[in-house]
């Protein structure tokens, strides 16, 4: 659903055009039923239409199996020094432990029993000012890239604000 309205706030000319280029037969009228139905649908699927019991099931499952595994990932990132992610779609985090340093984590995390440890403290990277104001206006601290917050070396980031 979201895809659809982006296509209509950015202009749907602008999507025809995408299809005209990829040789798209009708890339108008393709461009408007692809946003037809991204709209419909999602609005479907959001009304638990269009979805299988099969496929219900399974996301249930995986919502579970994410939510059980949450100490464990919160463990390895924090056995890796990873502590800082970028929100979806503004910007970027990349990071790169050594390979021999993920392995070991990896499988020492099959063999250790993950308890409920101290819960690591995450920096986020936005680039837009709406997402750090919502985030300060409930509890997060803000920061900028100083001499005293470090980025780990083997980490990029594409923005100067933190939070």
């Amino acid at each position: 659903m979201a895809h659809g309205y982006a296509k209509i706030v950015k202009h749907p000319d602008a999507f025809a055009g995408i299809l005209h280029a990829l040789g798209v037969p009708a890339p108008h009228f393709m461009a408007w039923a692809t946003i037809v139905i991204e709209l419909v649908g999602g609005l479907a699927v959001i009304a638990g239409q269009w979805v299988s019991e099969e496929l219900r099931a399974l996301m249930v499952r995986s919502r579970q199996e994410t939510a059980a595994d949450a100490q464990r990932k919160a463990a390895l990132c924090s056995s890796l020094q990873i502590n800082t992610a970028a929100m979806a779609n503004e910007g970027f985090m990349i990071h790169r432990p050594r390979l021999d340093q993920l392995l070991d984590v990896l499988l020492q995390s099959k063999s250790d029993r993950i308890g409920d440890g101290p819960l690591t403290q995450w920096t986020f990277v936005s680039n837009r000012s709406s997402t750090r104001n919502t985030l300060t206006s409930i509890g997060a601290q803000r920061a900028r890239l100083t001499g005293s917050h470090k980025i780990p070396s083997n980490t990029w980031g594409s923005l100067i604000n933190i939070i």
